[in-house]
């Protein structure tokens, strides 16, 4: 009985564990459009573009999504929040690029056209977005 317990106890502090890495991180996010190369991860290669064109270049501010570029190919989880979503669906985008200067303003992403017409009205510019990661896979 107390290996079985034990077991349990294991397992509820892994799923624990794996929640909190995921925790979520409120952050601003506005859009951009072509062209998309050269980026400062992948130059020209055509190829750093996931098929469905959810990428992104990241802000090296507070928060520091782009982190020196240590997060090139890594993946964000980004859900709108507030004015201008369209939804409360959740993207994943490929950070690929960062921010012209930053991302200033405190802006932690700067998403493809399509992905930030994925969850959020264009005319408003910019959103407020739950995001977690990076990921190494969408």
């Amino acid at each position: 009985m107390a290996l079985k317990l034990a077991g349990v106890v294991t397992i509820a502090v892994s799923l624990l564990l794996l929640q909190l890495s995921a925790a979520q991180t409120t952050g601003q996010a506005s859009y951009y459009t072509a062209p998309f190369v050269p980026s400062a991860c992948y130059g020209f290669d055509q190829n750093q573009f996931p098929a469905n064109q959810f990428f992104a270049a990241g802000g090296d501010g507070a928060p520091n999504i782009w982190a020196g570029g240590a997060n090139c190919g890594k993946w964000f989880r980004i859900q709108c929040t507030g004015n201008g979503c369209t939804n409360s669906n959740t993207i994943s985008v490929k950070i690929v690029d960062r921010c012209p200067n930053g991302c200033f303003n405190g802006r932690a992403f700067d998403l493809s056209d399509t992905a930030f017409s994925a969850i959020a009205n264009k005319d408003v510019g910019f959103i407020t977005v739950l995001y977690s990661g990076p990921f190494d896979s969408p």
